[in-house]
């Protein structure tokens, strides 16, 4: 009995590890277009608009981030933003709706591939 279990836990252990490695090397690196040349202090915190919402205050766009990945990590990608957004400056950052890329088709099924958007801002 002893011997099936670890036989068993052998047998699983590369779709565990495999299936870790692939959430956390999902995300590419992001994409930064700089709209604003203007050097700036990083910040220490950013404020974060999404689903449609938008600062009450006038902004003006620093930048635009992207990155592409799995359809299920929108808070890695936020993350990521947040901490582009913070050395650029930014004091706000603005979400936009995931696109839908890639369907790949894997050993597993398939996994669809987005590409997640945000602006970087300034308050004015």
């Amino acid at each position: 009995m002893k011997r099936l279990l670890a036989l068993s836990g052998l047998i699983a252990m590369p779709f565990v590890t495999g299936c870790g490695n692939r959430l956390s090397d999902s995300l590419t690196q992001p994409r930064i277009v700089l709209l604003d040349t203007t050097k700036r202090a990083p910040t220490i915190a950013v404020d974060i608009f999404s689903k449609g919402e938008t600062p009450k205050r006038p902004i003006k766009l620093i930048g635009e981030l992207s990155v592409e990945g799995l359809e299920n990590l929108d808070e890695l990608a936020l993350k990521m933003f947040v901490s582009e957004g913070k050395k650029m400056g930014a004091q706000a950052i603005i979400t936009e709706t995931r696109v839908t890329r890639v369907v790949q088709h894997g050993d597993f099924g398939r996994d669809t591939f987005c590409e997640f958007k945000a602006r970087a801002a300034v308050y004015e």
